[in-house]
Order: C-alpha cells, then structure tokens, then sequence
C-alpha cells in the first residue's frame, strides 16, 4: 500500500469515523478518494450539524507526506477587501490561511492548514482535525458579526456576475408568482440588501417557517441599526435567554441588539456562568457591556482576555478601543 493511501485508510478514517455524524439514512458521509494521476488522496467528512471538513493527502517521499485538512467558510457574493483582511488576521497565528476562490477578495472562502506527517503520526493528525474543527467554530461566530452577509457553503446561487444588483431589481419588477423568491433572498442577503430582505420576506411569506424569518428580520433590523425592531423579531423568532433553540451558542446579533438598546445588565446576565471552554466572542460582550456601565476596569479585563487567544482580531479590537474611547473622553 502507498503512504498516502496507508495514511488516509489506518489513521484517518477511523478518526473520521469516530467523530462523523450519520445522516438521514443512517449512514455516514465520508469520502476518501484515490486520484492516480495527481498521486493523492481527496478525504471530505460531514463531523457536526454545520461544518464539512475537506482535505488531501499526497506523499513527498517514502516516509513523509504532505496533510491539508480545512472547510469551506461561505460565499462571497461581492468583492469586500475589508472582509478579507479581517479574516486574514482573525486568522494571524493559527496556523491556517484563507483563500479566495473565484478572486482575491469574493467567491468560495475557504479555510485551510498544511502539515507534513508520517504513517504513525495518529497524534498529529487527530490534533489538527481537532483544530480544523475549533477554527471552523470560531470563523462561524466571526463572521455572523463582522459579515453577516456571506452566503453558506451549500447555498447555490446562480447569477451573472457582472450586474447582479440590476438583476435582483428587475426580479422585484415582475409579479409575484413569476419571482424566484429563494434566489431573491440568497443574492439580497449576499449583497447586504437588508432592507430588500425586509421586502423579499414581507411579500413572500412562504419563503420559510415564521420563526426562521424572524430570525432573519432581526439580523436585517441589526444591520439597519433599527434596534427596537430587531429585538421584537428576536422575541417572535424564539430566542430563549439569548440563544435560538437550534443555536451552538448564544446569538451574537441579540447580544449586539441589547448593547445598542443600553442594556448591559441583561448582558452580563445572560454571560453570568464564565467556562474555561466558552465560545470566544462572549468576553467582547461581556466588556462592551461593562463599557456600557461604566465599569472601564472590569471591562478591560475580559477584553484583555480575549485578545489573549485572539491575537490577531483587530476588528473586534478597533469597536472596542472606540466605545472606550467615547466613554474615557466622555
């Protein structure tokens, strides 16, 4: 057996296995994919609800080979530099890279590392599909506050390129009946058309259950900055002590909502239970509400520890340093 085959089948599928999610039928989706004439192995796995985990192998000599493990973020509908910067540097120190497919700065976001291993390196590998897996979560979480207009992954939207506003304007221009309502929402979402949104889930009611359209009209209220508005949608699309009922975690849009509506005690209410292993962004939180409060020492603390293991998180670093700025001058 070759060492990337020996690699993918003994060491990496029994991880996958392990760890992979059955779907409907009980089954596992996982492939591992012999490709003779580039001399490498392709491996994708489904391992939660929300993230798949894409890869390949291919041998550099007779004892090492070369392991790329990473996900796909989203799409990019439009060319955003800003985006892309961010995420490069949210990324600075991690070990991963991001890529743009389909140019610089839109298309497939993809996230990925690259590692070079031997047959017996089972340790190795099981740390960095476990990294994959951690950095797949934080790049969700990011993105749902610094742009929430990227598209996901599995999301398939059609579109000629070059004018894409123009044609969502003239799909408003024909009757209802005759609109493709799901494309409609998909390339308004994409564009950060959150008042056409409003209009798209207004006019096409069917689109998706009431609670997942209130969901999305509180994240298009967010992003209108119409902040009474968005947290009745939260209230009608069930949030529950912060979090949708289908949530990892607590939603970061109603956490914002509440900052902007002055409301750092219920804040610091919902993020009362601090654990080791909590998701990242609730220390901003929980010092932007501190900032809202007055308490400048307490909210530097938690900031302070999440710049600790999110070095490179400049964004979240520059709306802080301005609500503390206006505070402290204040």
């Amino acid at each position: 057996m070759e060492l990337a085959e020996m690699i993918a089948f003994e060491v990496i599928q029994p991880l996958l296995i392990e760890r992979a999610i059955p779907n409907e039928d009980g089954g596992l989706d996982m492939l591992i994919e012999s490709i003779p004439d580039d001399d490498h192995i392709l491996l994708s796995a489904v391992l939660d609800q929300r993230h798949s985990i894409v890869g390949q192998i291919q041998a550099v000599n007779d004892v090492h080979a070369k392991l790329q493990l990473g996900f796909v973020a989203g799409r990019a509908l439009v060319p955003d530099s800003s985006f892309a910067v961010q995420l490069a540097y949210f990324l600075n120190g991690s070990g991963f890279n991001v890529r743009f497919d389909g140019g610089l700065t839109s298309g497939y976001v993809a996230i990925d590392s690259e590692i070079y291993i031997r047959a017996d390196d089972q340790e190795l590998v099981e740390g960095q599909l476990m990294a994959t897996m951690k950095i797949a979560n934080q790049v969700e979480w990011f993105t749902a506050i610094m742009f929430p207009q990227l598209l996901p992954a599995g999301e398939q939207v059609e579109m000629e390129p070059n004018d894409v506003e123009g044609s969502l304007a003239e799909m408003f221009e024909l009757p209802l009946a005759e609109r493709d309502a799901e494309w409609m929402f998909s390339v308004a979402r994409g564009l950060g058309r959150w008042q056409d949104i409003l209009k798209v889930l207004r006019q096409h009611p069917e689109l998706m259950e009431n609670e997942h359209r209130e969901r999305f009209k509180m994240l298009a209220y967010r992003m209108l900055g119409r902040w009474e508005e968005a947290r009745k949608a939260a209230d009608l699309g069930g949030i529950d002590e912060g979090k949708f009922v289908d949530a990892p975690w607590l939603s970061p849009s109603y956490l914002e909502i509440l900052i902007h509506l002055e409301d750092g005690i219920e804040v610091l209410r919902l993020l009362r239970d601090r654990e080791d292993d909590e998701v990242g962004f609730y220390d901003v939180y929980r010092a932007r509400a501190y900032l809202s409060l007055d308490m400048v020492t307490e909210a530097d603390e938690a900031f302070t520890r999440y710049m600790a293991s999110h070095r490179g998180d400049l964004a979240s670093l520059m709306r802080y340093s301005e609500q503390r700025g206006e505070l402290t001058e204040g």
